[in-house]
């Protein structure tokens, strides 16, 4: 009789590597956006939270000249692939208002202010928009891929469009686009000569995901933990022993491989959040202050990069949450997140 175990069936709903960036000054360039250093102006604090379903900053800059500087603002998410998912390349979610990056907002002294976006494909860290654009291949790379429902005369321009990217050598060794999205979000921010500004920044991220589900009766050749822990590896290049709380993520994991299933499967989740901060050195001097603030799921864990190599870091855990404070904080590293929770946040 074969036997009945309880274990982990590993199945990807879809995967995006998305982060969130400090905010920098920069420039639109022929090649893309370019972010230049702003020696008279001051990152003073910056406190930062996130959660999977919110993540909101607020900053203090100080301009340290006797002279106004007026310079673009950059806010920009890395480049990024959706998977899996209908995907518009001009806007995520069309009619749904409360989609990822819908709610993005500026908000300088206390007063909303209009910002612009700038929509670009990368591809190996060059901007390749015009590129697709003169040879009529399709910015969306889902599209580009063929993973999205085609009538003949569309099917033919894939041919057409496929080929020319082959050509190109934009596609891998299995046949897919290599090129990914990037969204920056700028303005025109005036830093009055001597004074502070704020400004703050709150939006709904798309977080990476995929999720691990328990069921009863299933053979001893399902996935095990081991097989999650691997796969977590793979999709958001995370090794969990290398986290800062990934022991904790793990033994997470392996409890929800015992609880008992009964007659339903039981799922947990995994939610990639990443958030750029090494824009933040392109201020004037370090960050006086850093304060990051990471919201636990309900019933579940979080583990991240150790991102700082700081003596004067101060953390603190407490319920619901991880706090630390950095003083003189230089990035020079991005922030990696991973999220378990059992059950999809909204």
């Amino acid at each position: 009789m074969m036997k009945k175990y309880n274990v982990l069936i590993l199945c990807v709903v879809f995967v995006c590597r998305l982060a969130f960036a400090n905010d920098s000054a920069g420039t639109t360039a022929a090649g893309g956006v370019q972010f230049i250093r702003t020696p008279s102006v001051k990152m003073v604090s910056e406190n930062l939270t996130i959660s999977p379903t919110n993540i909101a900053v607020d900053y203090l800059f100080q301009n340290l000249s006797d002279k106004a500087v007026t310079t673009p603002v950059f806010f920009p998410l890395p480049p990024y692939r959706m998977l899996g998912m209908n995907e518009s390349w001009d806007d995520e979610v069309a009619h749904d208002k409360n989609a990822p990056f819908k709610n993005f907002s500026v908000i300088v002294n206390g007063h909303a202010v209009a910002y612009q976006v700038k929509t670009q494909a990368m591809f190996n860290g060059k901007d390749i928009t015009s590129t697709l654009i003169k040879n009529g291949i399709p910015l969306n790379a889902q599209l580009a891929a063929g993973q999205i429902p085609m009538d003949a005369q569309q099917a033919l321009k894939f041919k057409q469009w496929h080929a020319k990217a082959f050509q190109l050598k934009l596609l891998d060794a299995q046949g897919n686009p290599g090129w990914q999205k990037q969204v920056i979000y700028y303005w025109t921010q005036t830093f009055p000569a001597k004074q502070n500004v704020t400004i703050s920044h709150q939006y709904k991220p798309a977080a990476g995901e995929f999720y691990v589900a328990k069921t009863p009766n299933i053979s001893q050749q399902t996935p095990s933990v081991m097989d999650a822990i691997q796969r977590i590896k793979i999709l958001f290049n995370a090794d969990l022993l290398a986290l800062e709380n990934g022991k904790n993520l793990q033994s997470w994991l392996t409890e929800q491989s015992v609880k008992p299933t009964g007659s339903n499967a039981i799922y947990a989740f995994i939610y990639n959040v990443d958030y750029i901060l090494t824009t933040g050195a392109n201020w004037a001097g370090p960050i006086q202050q850093f304060t990051l603030t990471l919201n636990y799921p309900n019933n579940g864990v979080i583990a991240y990069n150790h991102f700082y190599k700081d003596k004067t870091s101060k953390l603190k855990v407490i319920p619901g949450k991880t706090k630390l404070v950095l003083s003189n904080f230089v990035p020079r590293q991005d922030l990696h997140i991973l999220f378990g929770v059992t059950s999809l946040p909204r």
